[in-house]
């Protein structure tokens, strides 16, 4: 009897294991057809992005640089970036006319370019004379022209406001740059007095895709948690384009709109020699979609 007994016994708890899992199977299929329905009727769909690389800090022939604003498009597309933007300085009268040209290959080849200007400010050092630092504007439609250009040397915001009034995006620029001379990291710069400000949009934390030109790991997530863009620039010239630094922008669509979305919201991954910085939610889109080196 006790045999018989201990069968029906498992045999009974077996049974409840079976309804127990039985019951749970329905729960989670029900909340699964419970969400979709939900993004049913509101029209919601899970966000799928379009995967954009990206470079933002372009001189042309217009302010030193030794391709035309076409040519430039055509190099860039050749190394495999979907988009540009064109940041000739602003102190050299004309430069913007560059962007146009930019933009009308960008439109036959299927690049996205980006109006911008690299904006050259004055900065007070410690001994009462000045130092010249660069804002890069992103997203401009009309060029910024500052009478005091050459004269201003505090009223950084100033330049911010130009560029939010144009509904654009202000970078620091190698902010790494400590009077004229690169350092390794930013505390020591002029500009890391401003990393509290509110109106600064971001920094670059990587230049020219050589090892120690460049924030911190400290810095860049001291700037990331304070929720600032974080790009890397080649600052393109005349030099050859490098394939071991870039952006990777996870987009709604691949529109300038789209970029500019993906910038604002942190959706961005910076690449360099092998490592990537961003966000978790970047990195974690970063890993979803599989993005390699090219």
């Amino acid at each position: 009897m006790k045999g018989e007994e201990l069968a029906q016994r498992i045999a009974h708890t077996r049974e409840k294991l079976v309804k127990t899992y039985h019951y749970f199977l329905i729960i989670v299929l029900s909340l699964a057809v419970c969400s979709q329905l939900s993004m049913a009727l509101t029209g919601q769909t899970p966000t799928q992005y379009v995967v954009i690389r990206a470079a933002f800090h372009i001189h042309t022939t217009y302010s030193g640089g030794n391709w035309t604003p076409s040519q430039v498009v055509d190099l860039y597309k050749s190394y495999g970036f979907n988009c540009i933007s064109i940041t000739d300085y602003n102190t050299v009268n004309g430069s913007f006319a560059g962007v146009a040209e930019a933009k009308a290959r960008g439109n036959q080849t299927g690049m996205i370019v980006i109006g911008g200007q690299e904006i050259i400010a004055q900065f007070p050092k410690n001994n009462g004379s000045t130092v010249f630092k660069h804002v890069l504007a992103l997203f401009l439609t009309a060029p910024i022209n500052d009478p005091l250009a050459w004269n201003r040397t505090s009223d950084v915001q100033w330049y911010f406001d130009q560029i939010h009034n144009q509904s654009g995006i202000g970078i620091i620029a190698h902010s790494w740059d400590m009077n004229d001379q690169t350092v390794t990291g930013t505390s020591n710069s002029p500009w890391w007095q401003f990393r509290n400000a509110s109106y600064v949009d971001g920094w670059e934390i990587f230049n020219y895709g050589v090892i120690g030109n460049g924030m911190t790991d400290d810095e860049i997530y001291n700037v990331l948690g304070r929720g600032k863009i974080a790009i890397a620039s080649q600052d393109f010239h005349k030099t050859s384009i490098t394939n071991s630094t870039y952006n990777v922008l996870f987009c709604i669509n691949a529109t300038e709109e789209g970029v500019k979305d993906a910038l604002i919201n942190q959706r961005l991954v910076v690449y360099s020699h092998g490592r990537i910085f961003g966000t978790r939610e970047a990195i974690s889109l970063y890993q979803r979609y599989n993005v390699g080196s090219p």
